[in-house]
């Protein structure tokens, strides 16, 4: 109950991080004499941001893994023969090797999508064959 509590602290200091950017950043873009522009004014913005966000989650979900290994490293060694302990770090880094094979399985999913439907483009606002690069 407590790893869980801390988490949803953890969870709601970096949400409330994250809004105190955006409030900056939009603070920052707003000027008294020009109007507000949308963010979004094109297609290619739409993709832009489509693979701004994919390359957020893939580098979140790697950094959590590498955590998530760390911890599981430390349990593993401190666990001194406990048989619930080393199967518990077995099972965390098992966890955090899934999730890294998630990461890299959806960063090449518009490469995927790119190459399994080559003339797309010509039927969809948002060109496929600009994939996402990070």
């Amino acid at each position: 109950m407590k790893k869980i509590s801390l988490s949803l602290k953890l969870l709601g200091s970096f949400v409330a991080g994250l809004q105190g950017f955006a409030v900056v950043a939009h603070a920052a873009q707003f000027d008294s004499n020009s109007q507000v522009q949308a963010p979004i004014q094109n297609e290619s913005n739409l993709q832009q941001l489509f693979c701004n966000i994919i390359s957020w989650f893939f580098w979140i979900i790697i950094v959590i893994s590498v955590i998530m290994v760390l911890m599981a490293a430390f349990t593993y060694v401190t666990a001194r023969g406990d048989e619930e302990k080393t199967t518990r770090a077995r099972r965390t880094i098992t966890y955090a090797a899934i999730g890294v094979a998630v990461a890299f399985i959806a960063a090449g999913f518009p490469s995927v999508v790119a190459s399994v439907f080559p003339n797309m483009s010509s039927v969809s606002p948002v060109s496929l064959t600009k994939v996402c690069a990070f």
